[in-house]
């Protein structure tokens, strides 16, 4: 069983890593061992930017590669998911409060299992809602 992985992403937008923005462009990450808890590295060049804790898990996705991430109030995405095709990467969400009825877009960059050039598309709106009490 295969217990170390190297993907190579591109990042359109500037995005929130663990506690870093990484600017747009291509980005190597890799990470090793099974799971259920891994440590992944996004690297340029030969230089690691970040490593940030991830829950791996296997699956089968419809894509080779793909990004998900959702758009912080100052415009800045932040990471929630990697998906490759044979495994799903779950970061950290990342603590903020917000107010009753604040919209959220969440978008994600597909590349298709023969390598062709990125997409990006508007997977839909988060709304807060009231916590209920009992």
């Amino acid at each position: 069983m295969r217990t170390r992985w190297i993907k190579t992403i591109d990042l359109i937008d500037p995005t929130i890593v663990g506690s870093v923005t990484l600017q747009p462009g291509e980005y190597t990450i890799e990470w090793s061992g099974a799971g259920p808890e891994v440590q992944v590295s996004f690297s340029r060049g030969k230089k690691t930017i970040v490593t940030v804790p991830a829950a791996v898990e296997s699956a089968v996705n419809p894509y080779n590669l793909s990004v998900t991430s959702h758009t912080e109030e100052s415009g800045v995405h932040s990471l929630v998911t990697i998906q490759t095709a044979s495994s799903t990467l779950q970061f950290a969400a990342r603590e903020v409060v917000l107010p009753v009825g604040t919209k959220k877009q969440f978008c994600v960059g597909t590349s298709n299992p023969v390598g062709s050039e990125s997409s990006r598309q508007q997977l839909g709106t988060l709304t807060t809602a009231k916590k209920e009490t009992s």
